[in-house]
């Protein structure tokens, strides 16, 4: 199963897309990042945090349980974490489970 969200720098500019895939017991979070008005936008960091209680989500991005960072020479503009779920959670949720997200990314844009 796969849905994917639209990815929103400052307010309201759709950058591109965050998409969740389970594929058996694996959660793939992929951020992907495009050319949109005249700028080509790049990763420097994505946040992912994930669990029953959307209460228990930290404040803070740099707080999720997964982050990555990457370097401007990089020009990242796609990203995957895959989470074993069974090992995140110490057991395999249910399967009418309702689990809640959070993704975050800061982004940077360049000149074409």
């Amino acid at each position: 199963t796969k849905e994917c969200f639209s990815l929103i720098a400052g307010q309201n500019i759709d950058v591109g897309d965050v998409c969740l895939t389970f594929d058996g017991g694996t959660l793939a979070v992929t951020y992907t990042v495009g050319f949109v008005d005249c700028c080509r936008w790049y990763l420097r960091e994505v946040h992912f945090w994930l669990g029953y209680n959307i209460a228990d989500a930290p404040i803070a991005p740099g707080k999720f349980p997964f982050s990555e960072s990457f370097t401007a020479a990089s020009q990242t503009t796609t990203y995957t974490f895959y989470i074993d779920l069974a090992q995140f959670f110490k057991s395999a949720p249910a399967c009418n489970a309702t689990l809640y997200f959070q993704a975050h990314a800061t982004v940077e844009c360049t000149d074409s």
